[in-house]
């Protein structure tokens, strides 16, 4: 029963796990998205910079700030990169974390169902034990081996074995 209990405590304590992960892995895919919007408008950004850059080279005689503002945007685009991979490999830890638990919840119950189950055959055993009757088939056998015992009980005790008490059996 113990058994029983301690596995029920841990699946309900894995499944809580389970959803927490879940609800982990929404956040982040959320924060994913977010980045990867973030990235799309720099990306957007980039482009308009080069664009402006083109202009500006046409205007403009100070060619170190064009370059300054490409390489600002080139480096957050990197930057932006490598936080998408660092949160997709997040992901991942968090959906094979998932994947973990459920199969531990699937072994748990397993061996529910399967100490169940002997409780079962266990309770089944005993209420047909109880139906058994508990005195014996056969009487005179039964007088036989209990004369033969009381024999071998009183023998070295020089102690006379009277037979009346057949008449209480």
């Amino acid at each position: 029963m113990n058994v029983i209990k301690r596995s029920s405590v841990q699946q309900n304590k894995l499944q809580k796990e389970s959803e927490l992960k879940e609800s982990e892995i929404g956040k982040l895919q959320s924060k994913l998205d977010s980045t990867e919007s973030d990235l799309n408008e720099e990306g957007v950004k980039l482009d308009q910079s080069h664009t402006k850059i083109k202009e500006l080279k046409c205007k403009l005689t100070d060619v170190d700030q064009v370059r300054s503002t490409i390489q600002n945007d080139e480096k957050m685009v990197m930057a932006l990169k490598s936080k998408i991979l660092l949160e997709e490999g997040t992901i991942n830890d968090l959906r094979n974390e998932v994947a973990e638990i459920k199969n531990t919840n699937q072994h748990l119950e397993t061996q529910i169902r399967s100490e169940q189950e002997k409780q079962r055959i266990a309770k089944e055993l005993e209420r047909k034990a109880a139906q058994k009757p508990k005195c014996p088939r056969n009487l005179e056998e039964f007088k036989e081996y209990l004369e033969y015992n009381l024999e071998n009980i009183f023998s070295n005790k020089n102690i006379e074995i009277n037979t009346s008490y057949y008449l209480i059996l």
